[in-house]
């Protein structure tokens, strides 16, 4: 899931340090997970 985060930050112009100190400050049990399917992709 954070390489997902991460893409979308780069996506939205955000600096990659940035994008990376944002993403290692969420603490594991806040973190999201990327269920998908054949139909999409739900968080």
């Amino acid at each position: 899931m954070n390489d997902v985060m991460k893409e979308m930050f780069l996506s939205d112009g955000m600096p990659e340090e940035i994008a990376e100190m944002m993403i290692s400050e969420v603490p594991p049990e806040q973190t999201l997970w990327v269920i998908s399917n054949d139909r999409g992709i739900n968080g």
